[in-house]
């Protein structure tokens, strides 16, 4: 089975985690997403443990690494908003985001955008956080006929009320679907499947009875769905 742990279980440190671990019979570790980019685990005694982390987040040590395909889904993004006809589409995120996945987003969309007559390039808009409060004031400026964000930072209605007519002048895709709420046009990423990939390697290291700290850390990552929402136009046939 899988047991939840957290830091606070142990108390202020992880320093008593291995204790804890080894006490519980545990031996295998898959690390979720760190809450602060870079943030280290350098007080466990990782020699008696198989690892992986869950995404980039885990600043040290350098474990196993299973994470989504970030790029490849900024890239569908791109080519998706393409296909139905927009040319003027805008990035707005929250840059700790951005940050946590080692600017992938970001790297993806600036390079997407080559594709673009120059007219039509749009910076990345990148915010520390109420993106939601900003949206309307930068889609004015810039004018971008698309925009990409997070799917918990988009609230149709109030683009609604204030006049954007979605998705014939205004389309909306996004990187990660809503925590609540229906869905909208864009990327699922598939967290089940993110966390079955972990558990599968997780446990072919305990088969393999490889533990500690790797010399040459791999990444694996997991490929993302499209799904259609009605937040862009259709694609044409």
């Amino acid at each position: 089975k899988i047991e939840e742990m957290t830091l606070t279980d142990a108390g202020t440190s992880a320093s008593r985690l291995t204790s804890i671990l080894e006490a519980r019979n545990i031996t295998g570790i898959i690390v979720g997403p760190a809450r602060t980019t870079g943030m280290g685990l350098d007080e466990i005694d990782w020699t008696r443990f198989s690892a992986v982390r869950i995404g980039h987040s885990l600043g040290h040590p350098k474990l196993h690494t299973i994470a989504t395909n970030h790029y490849a889904a900024m890239t569908r993004v791109m080519a998706e908003l393409l296909a139905r006809g927009y040319r003027r589409p805008g990035l707005l995120i929250e840059s700790i985001l951005d940050t946590r996945i080692n600017q992938l987003w970001s790297s993806a969309y600036l390079r997407q955008q080559l594709a673009l007559a120059r007219k039509d390039r749009l910076p990345p808009f990148f915010s520390g956080q109420d993106i939601a409060d900003k949206m309307d004031t930068w889609v004015r400026r810039h004018r971008p006929d698309a925009i990409i964000v997070m799917g918990n930072d988009i609230n149709l209605t109030a683009l609604r009320r204030q006049g954007w007519q979605i998705p014939d002048d205004l389309g909306v895709a996004v990187l990660a679907q809503p925590d609540k709420g229906g869905t909208m046009s864009g990327i699922d990423e598939c967290n089940g499947e993110l966390g079955a990939a972990a558990v599968d390697f997780v446990v072919g290291m305990i088969h393999r009875q490889e533990r500690g700290v790797p010399a040459h850390p791999q990444t694996v990552l997991t490929d993302n769905t499209w799904i259609e929402g009605g937040t862009l136009r259709p694609r044409p046939a």
